[in-house]
């Protein structure tokens, strides 16, 4: 919480006009509480209603942006044949961003209509599923009968129409394809850019530069 004694200390402080005054005092409540307003995630949706990403989620007290996006790992992640090709590095990360899916963008309508995830259609079985992909790692595996292959590590966040979500562990081969699944989608993370000064705090200086000057005119 703000310490209130020490905003009314700064307001007293050299006798301003009490236009100033109040000004001053809207800007440090601003200044204090104005990063939380803006922090909050976005919902990316098309004009059909049809859930692509979302801006501004946090994953462990940073923001990212993720898109949902369709196709072979080997293209969505630049060849998905190295580590760097990911944002998430670790499985912690990982399992973070996907907790971060569950608690703050597969909310609302979209939680029971899992149909209006981007990648996501109705299943062919009795309940609607979604699976969203976030890879993290390499690993080597050789499928029976098959010669060893690259594979990539992933943390998926399920989203059941009944039950509850949970998040899974697995790794499938580098060419996997998700648009061949009604049901799954990778998840493709960036950090959020750095924000604009918002308008409130835009029109605050503003505010505070015109009632120097006016009170300069008194």
């Amino acid at each position: 919480m703000p310490d209130w004694e020490c905003v009314r200390n700064f307001s007293q402080e050299g006798d301003p006009s009490p236009m100033v005054q109040r000004i001053s005092f809207f800007l440090i409540v601003l200044f204090l509480f104005g990063e939380n307003l803006s922090a909050s995630p976005v919902p990316i949706v098309d004009s059909r209603g049809i859930l692509l990403g979302a801006n501004n989620v946090n994953v462990e007290g940073d923001l990212y942006d993720v898109r949902f996006v369709d196709g072979r790992c080997v293209a969505v992640f630049n060849g998905c044949d190295e580590v760097t090709d990911f944002l998430f590095t670790s499985i912690l990360p990982a399992t973070a961003a996907s907790q971060a899916l569950i608690d703050q963008v597969i909310i609302g309508t979209f939680r029971t209509r899992t149909d209006l995830i981007a990648g996501c259609g109705p299943d062919t079985g009795d309940i609607l599923v979604c699976e969203i992909i976030t890879p993290w790692g390499l690993a080597n595996i050789a499928p029976p009968d098959e010669r060893p292959t690259i594979a990539f590590q992933y943390e998926s966040a399920y989203f059941p129409a009944i039950g509850e979500s949970f998040i899974s562990q697995d790794d499938r081969p580098r060419y996997f394809d998700t648009s061949c699944c009604d049901n799954v989608t990778f998840a493709v993370w960036s950090p959020s850019p750095i924000p604009e000064p918002s308008t409130f705090w835009t029109l605050g200086v503003g505010l505070f530069a015109f009632a120097k000057l006016w009170g300069r005119k008194i």
